[in-house]
């Protein structure tokens, strides 16, 4: 009877043991599976331009290939500040590049309290898909260079150049998508009436504005299709200036970037109402 209560036991403790095995292992398991599931620490802090753009793993197959057409446009530079209030938005009142069709490029920058512009010119290399930019400065030609980034489905959106800053096309997805913020508001500048903008001066709008085809269209409905919207940063000229319905409209001329050419239309004072002005 003694032996038989001494197996018995023998047998409990035994399967004891392999159930606490068991469930070593199993805890081991979901610690492997949490490892896989959830970034480390370092995945969360780092500041690099893969945690700046959110870049999920490449499929190949899909890679996005630029042309010389994809980079004619407005870029503004994504803040890699790590500071929540800027990182990872796009700057829209820093450092801006507008390339054209004739291989021209003016690229903006807020220097001193005040805003300097370059001019440049670039190629696109289709041997390594950059874009070559050459500025010119007390007649010493500086290279700086542009290429797409093809990690992920928005490639299209993102330029990245040689000192690793990253920016965005004005209009993309991406832009669409992306928060904007500003850096020099703090900055004092005059403020700008925008129901008495002068006739041949130049405005940079700080927002999205409409503009309108016509000022007194036949089809007001068809008119409404045919509307455009100009972006932040884009800079329009006062041809002249009507009032109707007791509120001013202005005839203005701007740049499309996409064909190079100056294109006019109308905007309504009101929608200018509550936007930065700047007199360029």
């Amino acid at each position: 009877m003694k032996k038989q209560f001494i197996f018995f036991l023998i047998i409990i403790m035994v399967i004891i043991f392999i159930f606490s095995i068991y469930k070593i292992i199993q805890k081991q398991s979901l610690m492997s599976s949490d490892e896989r599931n959830y970034p480390n620490q370092t995945d969360i802090t780092d500041n690099s331009s893969l945690d700046s753009l959110n870049i999920t793993s490449p499929d190949k197959e899909k890679q996005f290939m630029p042309t010389a057409q994809d980079i004619i446009g407005a870029w503004y530079i994504i803040s890699s500040n790590p500071d929540p209030k800027y990182k990872n938005k796009v700057i829209t009142d820093y450092t801006k590049f507008t390339f054209y069709p004739n291989g021209k490029v003016d690229r903006r920058s807020f220097i001193s309290d005040e805003y300097k512009i370059d001019t440049g010119k670039y190629i696109f290399s289709e041997n390594d898909n950059t874009f070559p930019i050459t500025f010119s400065s007390n007649d010493i030609e500086k290279s700086d260079s542009f290429w797409k980034l093809t990690e992920n489905d928005l490639a299209q959106s993102y330029y990245k150049d040689k000192k690793d800053s990253l920016y965005v096309k004005e209009n993309s997805i991406e832009w669409n998508e992306r928060e904007k913020t500003t850096v020099t508001t703090n900055i004092p500048t005059a403020f700008i009436d925008s129901n008495n903008l002068e006739i041949g001066k130049i405005y940079e709008l700080s927002k999205k504005t409409p503009l309108m085809p016509e000022l007194s269209p036949v089809d007001p409905i068809a008119a409404l299709s045919d509307m455009k919207e100009l972006g932040a940063g884009s800079t329009v000229k006062i041809i002249s200036s009507v009032q109707k319905n007791n509120t001013p409209w202005y005839n203005v001329s701007f740049i499309n970037y996409s064909t190079g050419q100056t294109e006019y239309g109308w905007i309504n004072s009101t929608a200018l109402i509550g936007q930065s002005l700047k007199e360029k």
